[in-house]
């Protein structure tokens, strides 16, 4: 009885012990705080609040108002905040490796491709991300053109300038159109004033930012779609100093993130095709045959991408057969 009487009270001491240092952390994003994905991150931090019963605790600082798109992954590491949310295409030839996820490979679904981009990142662990902790990967809808007027072929698509960013451009060049990198936040502006034609971008985009108001189609080209892969990084010395069942917590609980969010984008999408369909907004669908001309004329992208990572010293057509394996495998899910 003696011994239970002691060692209890002692043991409970030593984990409340290990529980009473907190963290609150710095989380840089660039999306606007509307945004679907916005609104995720905010839950995801939320939940890590609550799973870790408090001890660590997220502040989101949304619409880059701590770091801007592009600086976010170096923010990471250097500390100016303790993770970020952005994409890998607004830093182009800093992340090679994941680079090669990113081509017209045939993807309809941000789920699929959330899935596939994960055990994509996990088949290659590339060296461009070791200098910070990946919680998760996520793939937005499928960025598709949508433009002023119809286009239903490749020769209507033809000397247009789209607006791409990013890896994106090659696409855009390849379909023979002319690409013009703009942040979102310009494009309605951009398409009224008559400086672009179109946009490159996930149909979600369309309604958020009200462009469906000077941009009245959208095409459906479906083998040709583009993945934008996301990341959502953590400073390493942040996450190392986090108390072991702290890190299998936030773990089990980027693994579900991944897969929600990428549930969460289609569903938004299927909303905003929905509201799209009310103001009148057109979808225009292509032939099989012009099908197979835009997945012809794409190819490119894969071989100039290919060339790019073996330039690099990297296995480029293995990085791109990989990618589309597993695509092709989350599709038949």
């Amino acid at each position: 009885m003696f011994l239970t009487f002691v060692v209890v009270p002692i043991l409970l001491i030593w984990g409340v012990k290990g529980h009473t240092k907190t963290f609150t952390l710095k989380v840089s994003n660039f999306m606007p705080p509307q945004h679907i994905m916005s609104k995720m991150l905010e839950e995801w931090g939320k939940e890590i609040e609550k799973r870790t019963s408090g001890v660590v605790k997220i502040n989101v600082f949304s619409g880059g108002t701590l770091t801007p798109p592009q600086q976010i992954f170096d923010g990471v590491i250097a500390g100016i905040s303790d993770a970020g949310l952005s994409v890998f295409a607004y830093t182009p030839g800093r992340f090679p490796v994941m680079e090669g996820f990113e081509w017209p490979s045939g993807y309809t679904k941000a789920l699929q491709g959330s899935k596939a981009v994960n055990d994509f990142f996990k088949t290659f662990k590339p060296k461009e991300l070791t200098d910070v902790h990946v919680c998760y990967l996520f793939v937005g809808g499928p960025s598709m053109i949508h433009t002023k007027s119809p286009v239903q072929s490749l020769g209507d698509l033809k000397g247009k300038r789209i607006r791409a960013t990013g890896n994106s451009q090659r696409l855009i060049k390849a379909l023979g159109a002319v690409p013009v990198a703009l942040t979102q936040g310009d494009v309605y502006d951009a398409l009224g004033k008559g400086l672009i034609e179109g946009n490159l971008v996930a149909v979600e985009a369309l309604y958020t930012f009200k462009q469906y108001e000077v941009c009245k189609y959208t095409t459906l080209h479906t083998r040709t779609y583009w993945p934008t892969a996301f990341y959502v990084v953590m400073n390493l010395k942040t996450w190392n100093s986090f108390p072991e069942d702290t890190k299998t917590i936030i773990t089990a609980l980027n693994e579900e993130w991944a897969v929600k969010t990428g549930k969460t984008w289609d569903d938004d999408d299927s909303r905003a095709i929905k509201q799209l369909e009310k103001v009148g907004h057109k979808f225009i669908s292509l032939s099989n045959d012009e099908q197979t001309r835009w997945a012809d004329a794409a190819q490119i992208v894969k071989q100039q991408y290919v060339e790019y990572a073996n330039s690099k010293g990297l296995e480029g057509a293995k990085i791109v057969e990989s990618a589309k394996r597993l695509v092709d495998k989350y599709q038949t899910e």
